[in-house]
């Protein structure tokens, strides 16, 4: 594990979250580098649910994930992960490369996550 402080790899890329779940998307880390980990921000004002999916094996199609809010009995599926970030927290994270991210809100709310590639913590 990796006990160096965050390094950027790549570009942020921010969302704006609702309560409906955002179309998923890929971290870039530009210019051929790498990154395991994400360092996630919600600067917005509510709680909101990240979900992530590993990228399909090479051949096999595409890969996506959409983040649904569990509740008891309805976890997400076994192929994605996910993790509330509260308001104001920044948290990082060790993901597959080429991970398809999405996030929701619960009803009428929304946040504003930031997401940066890299490595360290």
């Amino acid at each position: 594990m990796q006990t160096s402080p965050f390094q950027a790899t790549g570009n942020t890329q921010s969302l704006n979250v609702t309560a409906t779940a955002s179309t998923a998307f890929q971290l870039t880390t530009g210019g051929g580098g790498s990154g395991s980990q994400v360092r996630i921000a919600n600067v917005g004002p509510n709680a909101a649910f990240v979900t992530w999916a590993a990228p399909a094996p090479a051949g096999s199609g595409s890969s996506s994930t959409v983040a649904v809010i569990p509740t008891s009995g309805n976890p997400p599926g076994t192929s994605q992960f996910g993790v509330w970030m509260l308001s104001s927290t920044i948290e990082t994270f060790t993901i597959p490369q080429g991970s398809w991210i999405s996030a929701i809100c619960a009803a009428a709310q929304t946040a504003t996550l930031h997401f940066a590639i890299g490595e360290g913590v």
